[in-house]
């Protein structure tokens, strides 16, 4: 069984943890926004994942961030 929380393993849709990391990062996410907000501020954040962004890509439009930066885009 594959598990990464990565979800970079070639022929396979989703692996195990991704959900739960993407989740998380989510989480953590909204509790910024609320900081950000009150202290009239702009937050950058980076996320985990080694080599590739999509933990990056998923947590930041289901945050709605304004911005997302991921490696496989130079």
């Amino acid at each position: 069984m594959p598990k990464t929380i990565d979800n970079d393993l070639d022929k396979t849709y989703t692996t195990f943890g991704f959900d739960t990391a993407v989740s998380f990062a989510t989480e953590c996410l909204d509790r910024l926004h609320s900081t950000a907000e009150s202290h009239q501020r702009v937050i950058v954040v980076e996320m985990m994942g080694r080599y590739a962004g999509w933990i990056a890509l998923h947590s930041g439009i289901a945050g709605s961030a304004h911005a997302v930066l991921i490696p496989e885009i130079p």
